[in-house]
C-alpha cells in the first residue's frame, strides 16, 4: 500500500469514527432525571389523548395519578376497545407485558359509552388500578396481576373493584367536570 493510499484510508477511517461519535452523542439518553419527558400514559386515539390532557389540566387527582405512573417502570396504554363485561365503560386488562425494563399495562375504554367529561372520569378510575399494580414491582405476569387483584379487591359480578379506584373516579369527576 502506498503512503497516499494509507493516508486516504486513515482519513476515511477517522472521518467514519468522528461521524459515529457525533451520531451517538446526538441520541438522547433517558436518565432518572428526565424520564418524565417520556409519556408513560399514552394513547393512539385523539379522543383519549384529549381526555387525558383535560384530566391533567383540570384535576389534581388525575394529574397525581399520571405523575405517580411517571415515577414507575410502567407504561400504560389507554386504547379504544370493549372490555367484555356488560355495562362496563373501561377496564384495566389483567395482563402485564415485560418489555426491557418496562411493564406494559393496557386500559380499554368504550369511548361511545363515556361521553364528554365521563371519559376523563373512567380513565382516572382505571389509572388508579394501574397505580395499584405498578406499586407492586413483583407483578410481572398475567397470573400475578390476577392473583394480586384477587387478594386486594372485592369481586363485583365477574370483575374486581377497589375502593381507591372508585374514590379516584369520583374525585376526578368533581375536579375535572365541575361546571360542565
Amino acid at each position: 500500500m502506498t503512503t497516499a493510499a494509507a493516508t486516504h484510508r486513515f482519513s476515511l477511517s477517522a472521518i467514519r469514527g468522528a461521524l459515529m461519535a457525533v451520531c451517538v452523542a446526538a441520541i438522547p439518553v433517558v436518565t432518572a432525571q428526565n424520564t418524565a419527558t417520556v409519556p408513560r400514559v399514552r394513547s393512539n386515539s385523539a379522543r383519549i389523548v384529549d381526555a387525558i390532557a383535560l384530566g391533567v389540566e383540570r384535576s389534581a387527582t388525575f394529574r397525581g395519578l399520571v405523575d405517580t405512573i411517571d415515577a414507575t417502570d410502567g407504561l400504560v396504554f389507554v386504547e379504544e376497545g370493549r372490555c367484555g363485561h356488560s355495562g362496563i365503560r373501561a377496564c384495566l386488562l389483567l395482563s402485564v407485558t415485560i418489555a426491557g425494563p418496562h411493564r406494559l399495562l393496557r386500559i380499554l375504554v368504550e369511548t361511545n359509552k363515556a361521553p364528554g367529561c365521563e371519559l376523563v372520569e373512567v380513565i382516572g378510575h382505571e389509572l388508579q388500578h394501574a397505580v395499584e399494580v405498578l406499586h407492586e414491582r413483583r407483578i410481572r405476569s398475567d397470573l400475578q396481576i390476577h392473583n394480586f387483584f384477587d387478594m386486594l379487591a372485592r369481586a363485583v359480578s365477574d370483575r374486581f373493584e377497589t375502593d381507591e379506584a372508585i374514590d379516584a373516579g369520583f374525585a376526578v369527576a368533581r375536579e375535572a367536570c365541575r361546571g360542565r
